[in-house]
C-alpha cells in the first residue's frame, strides 16, 4: 500500500520526492545530533534536539516559513517546547557547532550535486579553486531597544566564508561575534584548510601573502599567489 501511495507522488511530482529524499539523507537527524555532541562545549540536550533546530531553520531558509517564530509555531506540538526555550537554544548555538554544521552539509551535498550534473567545469584544470571573502551580517531591526534609533548601532557579527565555485557551495566558515574585527585576524582559522593544488581567490583585505607564506612553510604547492 505504501508503494502505491508513493508511486502517486512520484508520478505527480517526482522532483518533490527526490528533493525530500535527498534532504533527509543529507541532514540525517542522528548525524546532526552526533555532530552537536562532538563540537558543543557549553550547550547540552535536554528536550529540544539540535536536529530539530536545524530543520526549523531550514524551513525559514527555504522560504517555507517567514521566520523562526513561524517555524516554531508550526511545529510546536511536535517539539513540545516553548518559544522562549526554542530561542534560547537557537541563540546559544556555539560557533564551533556552526562551523562544523556548514562543513557537514557541504560534504553531504557535493556528491549529490556532482551525481546530478549540477556542477560546472573546473575553472583551472588540475586545481581546486576556492574563493574567500569576509561578510558582515546585514543590519536588523531586531536590536536591543536602546540602539534601534542609532544609525551607528553595533553590527551583529562577521564571518569569513570559503566558496567552491565548481559546486556553488560554501565549504568553510569562520564565524566571529566581533563584527569590527579585520578579515586578516580570522585568516589563521582558514590556514589549516589549505591543501596542495588549491588556488585561492581573495581581495587585499584577506592578506593573500600570508596564504603564500603558509604554503611555503608547509611544503605545499600551488596554493596561493599574490596578484597586484
Amino acid at each position: 500500500m505504501f508503494e502505491a501511495i508513493l508511486q502517486r507522488f512520484v508520478e505527480a511530482s517526482g522532483v518533490t520526492v527526490i528533493v525530500r529524499g535527498m534532504l533527509e539523507r543529507a541532514f540525517n537527524a542522528e548525524q546532526l545530533d552526533a555532530l552537536f555532541e562532538e563540537y558543543s562545549c557549553l550547550q547540552y540536550t535536554r528536550e529540544l534536539l539540535f536536529s530539530d533546530v536545524v530543520i526549523m531553520m531550514m524551513l525559514v531558509a527555504c522560504g517555507i516559513r517567514k521566520s523562526p517564530s513561524a517555524a516554531h509555531k508550526a511545529m510546536q506540538e511536535k517539539l513540545g517546547v516553548s518559544r522562549p526555550a526554542f530561542y534560547q537554544k537557537l541563540q546559544g548555538i556555539e560557533l564551533p557547532v556552526i562551523r562544523a554544521l556548514l562543513r557537514f552539509s557541504s560534504d553531504q551535498m557535493a556528491p549529490v550535486i556532482g551525481q546530478l550534473g549540477g556542477g560546472v567545469s573546473p575553472l583551472l584544470e588540475g586545481y581546486r579553486v576556492k574563493i574567500i571573502d569576509g561578510n558582515v551580517l546585514g543590519a536588523t531591526e531586531h536590536r536591543i531597544e536602546c540602539l534601534q534609533d542609532e544609525a551607528s548601532a553595533p553590527l551583529p557579527g562577521k564571518s569569513m566564508v570559503v566558496l567552491d565555485p565548481q559546486y556553488h557551495l560554501a565549504i568553510e566558515i569562520v564565524p566571529c561575534e566581533d563584527a569590527y574585527t579585520q578579515e586578516r585576524a580570522l585568516l589563521n582559522e582558514i590556514l589549516p584548510t589549505v591543501n596542495p593544488n588549491d588556488v585561492w581567490i581573495a581581495d587585499r583585505n584577506t592578506a593573500v601573502c600570508r596564504l603564500t607564506q603558509y604554503n611555503n612553510n608547509n611544503d605545499k604547492t600551488n596554493c596561493a599567489h599574490p596578484l597586484g
